[in-house]
């Protein structure tokens, strides 16, 4: 079953937020949207109304890609409580796996007033798409057109939302899934990609690496010019 919710959350004018595009691996059987929406929503209903995320989070067979706008606390937030999935299983540390894909600190505008979550049936790349990449060395420079891709298609998918002033729910699921709209979403082929290959292993974060690297300890000491 296709389905689709949206959160609408109007909101005053606000001037600056930020981006984070997240790749969400969750293996079949043992994580659901549920399980997602559980660790996500009931924050969400509780939080202020300028602390809420807009975007996408768009379920895609065994992955979910999520695109979050908004404070830049809210999406270190959002951060850990997608880790909380993995609860205190040893067994499951390693899923579902998070990868972070894009990070931009404070955007002029956010691409929707709005939260919608969807889930999509997954397509295949173009033949002719995959063929060329089953030819071509897995390089820095084919993960990140991947990963511009995905950023962009989902950029596009926003301009036509806002051109066509979408503001229905129950529509949602059918907007996506419209030729012209799915194109511009990521295929079964990119996705696997992004989580199985050692380079884009070596050019995206995980979590914790994320963390650590924005909010790790600064060592670098500057030392002042002598006054005269």
């Amino acid at each position: 079953m296709v389905s689709a919710v949206v959160s609408v959350c109007e909101r005053p004018h606000q001037s600056f937020f930020s981006r984070l595009l997240l790749l969400l691996t969750l293996p079949k059987g043992e994580f659901s949207r549920q399980d997602v929406e559980s660790v996500l929503h009931p924050w969400q209903m509780s939080v202020d109304e300028d602390e809420h995320l807009t975007g996408y989070t768009i379920f895609i067979e065994d992955f979910a890609i999520l695109l979050f706008e908004g404070a830049t606390s809210s999406l270190f937030e959002a951060i850990e409580r997608l880790a909380l999935l993995r609860g205190s299983d040893l067994q499951k540390q390693a899923l579902p796996r998070i990868r972070i894909l894009y990070f931009t600190e404070l955007h002029g505008y956010r691409l929707l007033p709005y939260l919608i979550t969807a889930q999509i049936p997954g397509i295949p790349a173009a033949k002719a798409d995959t063929d060329s990449e089953n030819e071509t060395e897995i390089t820095e420079e084919l993960i990140l057109e991947h990963v511009f891709k995905i950023y962009q298609g989902l950029t596009l998918v926003s301009h036509r939302l806002a051109t066509d002033n979408f503001r229905m729910p129950e529509g949602a699921d059918a907007y996506l899934q419209s030729d012209e709209n799915r194109q511009l979403l990521p295929s079964i082929d990119s996705l696997y990609l992004l989580d199985t290959s050692s380079v884009a292993e070596g050019l995206t974060w995980t979590e914790s690496e994320f963390q650590n690297f924005f909010r790790g300890k600064f060592d670098i000491r500057l030392h002042s010019e002598p006054l005269v």
